[in-house]
This record gives C-alpha cells, structure tokens and sequence, in this order.
C-alpha cells in the first residue's frame, strides 16, 4: 500500500466515522424522547385499554370494534404502532388492525380493528321494488 491510497483510506474512515457518529446522536436524541415519555406517563398511571365502541359496517362488511389505550401523546407514532402490534393485536386476533387517533380529551390513543363478517344486511332490489309499488 502506498501513500496516496493509506491517506484515502483515512479519509474514508473519517467520513465513516463522522456519518456514525451522527447516527449515533440521533439514536440518542430518539431514546431520550421516548424514555423522556414513557417516564412521564408512569408517573400518571398505568396502560389500560379498554373497549369503547362495537358496530358493524353495511358498506364494507365489517364488524369493528374501537379501543383507547393510554400511552404517552407524545411518544412517537412508529413506537404506538410497535407497541400495538407486539401487545395488543395478538390478543383481539381475528380482527386485525384499521387506524388508529389521539384523542386530547380524553388524552389517550383509540384504535380500531375489524373482521369480516360475511354478512349482507341490505335488502334485496327486487323487495324493495316490491315494496315500495305497494305502499306509494
């Protein structure tokens, strides 16, 4: 190895370093945020989740059901979404995952899941034809 190609390879590592280095400042930065909410949430109460809507859906054939859950409001959304899919959606299987709000009255998330249902509940064209020639 010669002196030109040893001094570009230190170069090299410089810039790798540095670009590390940056990564780890902001993995950092990350964690301190999401210690910084969990803490805050532990000092104010537990997670719960608890079950504040059922319905079904005509359009889509779904049967839904929404639940809110108490983490942090700001911890960041790729954190909610781990923590659901590791701790709360295993447990509601079939239904699986639609969307998910933060409500700030309530300052807790509310997500819902769905299954289908396989079940029409609109009536046919031919009845209501029927039915509406006979009473209009």
């Amino acid at each position: 190895m010669n002196l030109d190609q040893a001094l570009k390879q230190i170069e090299e590592l410089k810039a790798e370093l540095a670009l590390s280095e940056k990564k780890l400042i902001s993995e950092q930065k990350r964690l301190r945020e999401i210690i910084g909410a969990w803490r805050r949430k532990a000092e104010g109460k537990g997670i719960f989740k608890e079950e504040i809507r059922e319905g079904y859906n005509a359009v889509s054939g779904m049967h839904y059901k929404t639940y809110t859950i108490s983490l942090p409001a700001d911890l960041p959304i790729e954190e909610i979404l781990s923590y659901l899919k590791t701790e709360s959606l295993p447990n509601l299987y079939p239904y699986v995952f639609k969307k998910i709000d933060y409500l700030p009255r309530s300052k807790a998330w509310a997500f819902e899941v769905e299954m289908d249902l396989n079940y029409d509940i609109r009536l046919e064209e031919a009845f209501i034809k029927q039915y509406y020639e006979e009473h209009f």
